[in-house]
C-alpha cells in the first residue's frame, strides 16, 4: 500500500511541474488556489507515507539559516514604534 501512496505522492509533484507554469498565465485566483491544494495535499501524502514505513526526513546542512531567513523578515514585519 505504501508504494502507491509514493507513486501517487510523485504523480501529482510531477502534474504540479506542469501544470503551475501554465496556470500561472491566467490572471484568475483559481490556478493559485488550485497549485497550492495540490501542493499542500501531496506534501501531506508524503508525510503520510513516510509515517507509514517508519522512515525519517533526512535532515539537511543549512536547516537553521534557512528558517531563519523567514524569521527575520517577520521581525521586520513588526511595527516597532
Amino acid at each position: 500500500m505504501s508504494g502507491s501512496i509514493e507513486k501517487l505522492t510523485y504523480r501529482i509533484f510531477i502534474f504540479l511541474l506542469i501544470f503551475s507554469p501554465l496556470a500561472f498565465g491566467t490572471v484568475s485566483t483559481w490556478s493559485l488556489t488550485v497549485m497550492e491544494a495540490v501542493s499542500i495535499g501531496a506534501a501531506l501524502l508524503l508525510f503520510i507515507s513516510l509515517g507509514i514505513n517508519n522512515q525519517t526526513v533526512y535532515k539537511a546542512p543549512g536547516t537553521f539559516l534557512i528558517l531563519l531567513f523567514p524569521a527575520y523578515i517577520l521581525v521586520q514585519l513588526i511595527p516597532w514604534e
